[in-house]
Order: C-alpha cells, then structure tokens, then sequence
C-alpha cells in the first residue's frame, strides 16, 4: 500500500470513529407528534401570554358588569385628645381644681352611591370588554395554531434527517462493500490501482456526508428539544400513518373552510368587532351623566362626660353633561373610527393572504405528491441499475468501477428525493391544516 492509499485509509479511519461531539453528550428524549406539541403548548412564551391576555379580559369583562352595582364603602375613627392648662380654685368650695382635659370621639359612616345614566358608556365598556374576550380567544387558538405548525415542521425535519442520516449510511456501507471488491480485484490481477483508490475516495466521501447527516440531526432534534421545552436532544417517533394516506381534497370547500373557521381570519374578525364596540364607547362622552349617592353617619364626644351620638343622613342626586371640551371628545371618536377602518383593512388582506396560501398549499400538495411517484419509480429503476453494475463488475463484465459509483451516486440521489418530496408533501399538508383549523 503506498503513501497515498495510507493516508485515504487513515482518513477513512479517522470519520468512521468520528460522531458529532453534541450527540455523546447530550441525552435524547424520543416523543410523538402529539407529546411534542402538548410539551411545546406549556411552554412556549407566546402561549403563555396568550392564555395571560384572556384571563385579564375575562376579569375586565367581570369588571364592566360590575359598573351597573352600585358602590359601598364604610369608614370609622376614633380619637383621644389632651390639653393641660392651669389650676384654679372653686370659688365655692375653695377647693383646687387641675386645668388638665380629657376628651374622646368616635365617628362611623356608610356611603354608597349608583350610576344612573351615563350616555350608555357602560353598555358600550361591557360590549367592548366581551368584544376583547372574544378576540383574546381567537388569538389564543391562533397562536396554538401557528405552534402546530411550527413544532410539526420541527418534528417532520427531525425524522426527515433521521431517513436522510439512514441514506448516507447505506450509501456509506455499500462503498465500503466495493472497496473490499476493488481490492480483491486488484490482489487478484484483474482490476488497476486506480480501481481501489478511486473507491477509496467515494468511500471517504460517503463517510464524510454520514457525519454532514449526523450533524444536521443533531441541530434538529436540539431545536425540536427547545420548542418542547426539554434541555436535551429530542428525537421524534416516526409513524407509518405518515406516508401511507395521501388524498386529493376538495379545492371549493378547502377555500371556503380556510375563510370561515381560520384561526388567522376569525382574529381579525374578532379584532374588528372589538374597534367597532370602542367607536360605540366613545360616543358616550356627548351624554350627560346622571348619578345618585347616599350616606349614612354617626359621631359623637365625650366633653359633657357622656358620649352624645349625633345622626346626619343624606341624599344626593347629581348631573354633569360637558358641553365643550376643546374637541377632546371630538379627536377620541376620530381616533376610534379610524381604528374600525384600519381592523377591516386588516381583515380584508388577511383573507386575501389566507385564499392565496391555501391555493399555494394545495399546488404544492399536488406537486409533490407528482414527485413522491416520480421518485419512488426512480429509486426502483436506480436500485435495480445498481444491483446489475456491481454484478458485471464483480464478474469483469464490461462495468468499472467508475459505474458502480455512478450508480450508486443515482441512488443515493433517487433515495433522497425521495424522501424531500414525502416531507414536503407532509409540510404543505401541516401548512393547510393550520390555515383551516383542524387536522386532516
């Protein structure tokens, strides 16, 4: 063996003991597609918030229907005072009166007072607060939506470079395989050097893309481990279901679904109906405010040496109507109106965006699926191909090694188209689902 076989040799050595440093460290924690996304639902940030903003517009909702009850409030105090002045002599008795004082005092009220009319602005606040717990729920379920899809598209990258890393190997092992045939041949005087050598480099070559692969499923499994969150590698189980049901959908009532039950749609149709209950809110202020209150008191002292508790009561009937307040009134209306106008604008491009992607999935998801067929037969016809090059080689029939790596170079190829198409048709799949709401 000369210089040049034995430093390809310690190469070849070198990557086969080789694995990426991340994947012996680090445990891995295997999951389902539907454990990863009920991990991911209890820990993801945006959930979290989103779950947050629904109890506080619960709470405001609570809180505008207690604006029709009446308040309440109940005070009390007590007090001890002193005061030293001189002494003096009673002009009857002679005796020595002490100038020093006493005196004590308490005091207890109760209060309430009622809205009575407020220009509607509490049937307004109540309507916008139930307008805002609905869009709070649309966001929450379109934030979970849009989890779905991510941790999905995470998990399916997980398995994608699991079936790619497999490929790499097999691609790995038959070099190896033709390696040892090219030596044999070349140790048998029937097959040049260049034979050995030449299998020596695709060999070195296949090792180096099993370590490429490895790589690339470690970094997917850390970010599947980060999206769940787990601080380990998370691999993800594979499920035949996956790959076995491809049906064709209905385009009309895929569309008219996508624009009825989106999560996406349904939030900025709830956000519309939020900004109209606010411009209603802010009309209120035209109308004048009608109030009644209540108090109940008692107070009393002790500076004739008996405590005399004195009853005050009153009734309060209050109206305040502000005529003019430099427009102030005036601006906050404009400002509500223009956010009606900018929540339909919104509306309006979300469902443009939404029939645009789902006319984009559904291409995709037929497209693919052309190519899941496509490359199905070629790795058939490569595997084949494959199979008849290494027998005439093996038997000095008019192959070379050149061939068996062509052919095996096909393969590999076929093999990982194949498994691209499979998972990009899963991803415009997940991408669907996610438009329309619900798995299918």
């Amino acid at each position: 063996m000369d210089r040049t076989e034995k430093l390809l040799s310690a190469a070849i050595a070198a990557l086969v003991f080789t694995s990426p440093l991340t994947a012996q460290q680090v445990p891995v924690t295997a999951v389902t597609l539907e454990q990863a996304i009920k991990l991911s639902e209890q820990t993801q940030p945006s959930i979290i918030s989103a779950q947050g903003t629904v109890s506080v517009d619960e709470a405001t909702v609570r809180a505008r229907h207690g604006a029709f009850l009446p308040s309440l409030s109940v005070s009390s105090g007590g007090s001890r005072s002193f005061s030293q002045g001189p002494s003096r002599s009673d002009p009857n008795t002679g005796q020595i009166i002490s100038g020093n004082r006493s005196s004590q005092s308490v005091s207890m009220s109760a209060s309430s007072s009622l809205t009575l009319f407020d220009g509607f602005r509490r049937s307004n606040d109540l309507a916008a607060a139930r307008a805002n717990e609905v869009f709070a729920d649309a966001n929450l379920l379109n934030t979970k939506a849009q989890n779905v899809l991510t941790v999905t598209n995470a998990f399916f990258a997980v398995l994608a470079a699991g079936q790619l890393a497999r490929v790499d190997s097999a691609s790995a092992v038959s070099a190896e395989a033709q390696l040892r045939v090219a030596v044999a041949k070349l140790q048998a005087g029937s097959a040049a050097r260049s034979d050995s050598l030449s299998a020596l480099v695709t060999l070195a070559n296949a090792q180096l893309a099993v370590l490429q692969a490895d790589a690339q499923l470690v970094t997917a499994e850390a970010n599947l481990g980060h999206l769940v969150g787990a601080p380990r590698l998370v691999a993800a189980i594979d499920d035949s279901s996956y790959y076995r049901s491809m049906p064709t959908f209905d385009t009309t009532a895929i569309r008219n679904e996508a624009l009825a039950n989106s999560p996406a749609v349904r939030t900025f149709v709830a956000n519309v109906n939020a900004a109209r209950a606010s411009y209603a809110s802010s009309k209120s202020s035209y109308w004048p405010t009608l109030g009644l209150s209540a108090g109940l008191g008692y107070s009393g002292n002790n500076a004739d040496s008996n405590y005399t508790l004195r009853q005050s009561r009153s009734l309060n009937l209050s109206l305040s109507w502000p005529l003019f307040n430099g427009f102030s009134r005036e601006l906050q209306i404009e400002q509500a109106a223009v956010q009606v106008d900018n929540a339909n604008a919104l509306l309006a491009d979300e469902q443009l965006a939404v029939t645009a992607s789902v006319t984009q999935q559904l291409v995709s998801l037929a497209s693919t699926q052309a190519q899941i067929i496509v490359a199905q037969t070629s790795v058939d016809a490569s595997t084949e191909n494959l199979r008849v090059v290494v027998a005439r080689y093996q038997i000095g029939s008019n192959a070379t090694i050149v061939d068996v790596d062509q052919a095996q170079l096909l393969l590999t190829q076929a093999q990982v188209s194949l498994v691209q198409a499979r998972f990009a048709w899963l991803q415009a799949k997940a991408q669907l689902e996610a438009l329309i709401g619900r798995r299918l």
